[in-house]
């Protein structure tokens, strides 16, 4: 049975560290993964396609680089660190509210996450 990209993302993002230049496929991979499953967020979460934005910041060779999901209400960013969300106010706010994580062990049931991610946004 094929895993899915959830599934992938986390056993990726569990074991060890997504960096360096010498990790370019890990990298790669987590930019593909993390993309994918920001998608399938957005997906879960009713968003229309146009009303938000998926990108990836490669950062350095010290860091994994940060999958970024960006809505009108919620900021979503996957990193080696784990899953950070917090609410904002439109896609021009990279301040917004109070950080929040989640492990990334927590990511892998989908829908409690982006449950959890529904409240922050003001989606109850």
């Amino acid at each position: 049975m094929k895993r899915s990209s959830v599934e992938q993302l986390v056993e990726l993002m569990t074991g060890p560290p997504v960096r360096g230049a010498h990790q370019i496929g890990p990298k790669k991979q987590f930019a593909t993964l993390g993309r994918k499953v920001a998608r399938l967020v957005a997906e879960q979460l009713g968003w229309a396609a146009g009303s938000y934005q998926v990108r990836f910041n490669p950062s350095g060779e010290a860091a994994s680089g940060e999958v970024i999901l960006h809505g009108e209400r919620l900021y979503v960013q996957f990193s080696q660190m784990g899953v950070l969300y917090r609410s904002c106010a439109g896609q021009k706010d990279y301040c917004g509210g109070a950080n929040q994580w989640l492990r990334w062990e927590k990511l892998a049931d989908l829908t409690e996450a982006c449950q959890r991610f529904r409240c922050v946004a003001g989606g109850g």
